[in-house]
This record gives C-alpha cells, sequence and structure tokens, in this order.
C-alpha cells in the first residue's frame, strides 16, 4: 500500500520509482472514502497512465456526507473491505 500526499503537481517520475520496487504486482487500486464522483479518483483518471488503475471507493453520491454515523461506518467498512478483496 502507497500513500500519495501530493497530486499536484503529480510526481509521474517518483510514482514510477515506487512501482518499479514492486514488479510482481498485478492489480494496482485507487483507494478512496470519498464517493468516485469526489474525491481524487477524477484526477488521477486524467493524468495517471503509468499502470492500469481500477478504484475502490463509495459509490456515486450527491453528498459526501452519509447522514448518519451508522450508515457512515458501514459504508467505510465496505471500502477498506473492498480494497483487500478487489480483484480483477
Amino acid at each position: 500500500m502507497v500513500r500519495i500526499e501530493q497530486l499536484f503537481p503529480l510526481h509521474l517520475e517518483k510514482i514510477q520509482k515506487v512501482i518499479d520496487r514492486y514488479p510482481n504486482v498485478k492489480n494496482y487500486v485507487w483507494a478512496q472514502e470519498e464517493p468516485r464522483n469526489m474525491g481524487a479518483w477524477s484526477f488521477m483518471l486524467e493524468r495517471f497512465d503509468l499502470v492500469k488503475l481500477s478504484v475502490c471507493s463509495r459509490k456515486y453520491y450527491a453528498v459526501p456526507a452519509a447522514g448518519s454515523s451508522t450508515r457512515f461506518k458501514k459504508r467505510h467498512k465496505a471500502v477498506i473491505d473492498s480494497v483487500f478483496t478487489h480483484n480483477e
């Protein structure tokens, strides 16, 4: 798991060095807690082409807030779980 702290400017050469350190990786997954239509996923789709990325995030929502802590915890857990069970 790699955390990208700075999205702009996106340092592709630094990211490539990290990718090169793991030659046996089969699937690259962008994980974010925000809904798919929010957060950095759309930014990465337009600017990142070093490897094919799939995404694990909450589905599309009109607002980022779940409206209740119970609903938030359920959605949050589903996203985290999907990162570790994601296969393509």
